[in-house]
């Protein structure tokens, strides 16, 4: 069970500027 939401969105958020910096890279 998950007991922090602000981890989850800021795992996310990371997630998410890790997948724009490779399309940007290719």
């Amino acid at each position: 069970k998950v007991k922090n939401i602000r981890e989850i969105r800021h795992l996310k958020k990371g997630i998410a500027q890790i997948l724009t910096i490779l399309k940007e890279k290719k």
